[in-house]
Parts: C-alpha cells; structure tokens; sequence
C-alpha cells in the first residue's frame, strides 16, 4: 500500500511538472498554439508511463545501487518521452532545438521530481528517527 500512495504522489508531482513544462515548451516553440482534449490524456498517459519507474525503487538499497537505479529510471524515462513526443508529434525531430529543448525540459523535471521525492523522504526518515529516539528514552526510564 505505502508504494502505491508512494506512486501515486510522484505520478502527481510529474504530471504537475509536465503541465508547467508544455507550457514553457510550447510557449518557446510553438506561440500561439491551442490544444485539443487529446493533449490532456497525452500527458496523463506520459506521466503514468515515467512514474512507474518509481517501482525501481525499494527500501534497502545501497547507494551505488541507488545511483544505478536513478540513471537507469532517467535513461527510462527520456526514451519514453522522446517515443511519446514522436508519437504525439510533440516536437520535430529533425529541428535540434526542439529536440535539445525536449531532453532538457526532461532533465528539469526528473530532477524537480527527485528533489521532492528525495526531500520527503528524508523528512520521514527524520520524523522517524526522533519518534525511535523518544520511545528509546521512555524505555530507559
């Protein structure tokens, strides 16, 4: 259950970004566009797709395994997008800005997504360090 609300917080976090990130994607390359419908399930469907590799993640992991685990959900989630935006005809690729301003755009997100996650988690770990040492002290007694 905690990894599915764990999911379910980074699929928000994502499609929040996303959101933000259309619209200065789009708002550089393609002034004055308007969207359909299709956009809205676009994005949720993108979003659904680079949240799952949030199941990469367990637990106990150690570091190195971590770091290998977060470059390879990165190198996950570039290849989904940049086969979505294809698909979705979200950009050009034969225009290297657009191209470029496409895995940038995917690099500011992972990063604002992991930051997030990274923060909350180690505010638990915090809370739950003090909530040990608490019960540790009334044991003492």
């Amino acid at each position: 259950m905690a990894r599915l609300k764990m999911f379910f917080e980074v699929f928000t976090a994502v499609t929040t970004c996303v959101v933000l990130g259309v619209g200065v994607y789009c708002g550089i390359f393609f002034p004055g566009i308007q969207f359909g419908m299709e956009m809205m399930w676009q994005i949720l469907l993108v979003s659904l797709f680079t949240s799952a590799g949030a199941f990469m993640y367990t637990d106990e992991l150690s570091k190195k395994s971590t770091k290998i685990r977060c470059v390879l959900h990165y190198l996950m989630v570039n290849v989904i997008v940049v086969v979505c935006g294809i698909w979705f005809h979200w950009f050009h690729t034969d225009d290297l800005a657009q191209v470029m301003g496409m895995l940038i755009l995917v690099a500011i997100i992972f990063l604002t997504v992991s930051a997030v996650s990274w923060r909350k988690v180690m505010k638990e770990a915090d809370m739950m360090n003090k909530r040990l040492a608490e019960y540790q002290g009334i044991k003492e007694e």
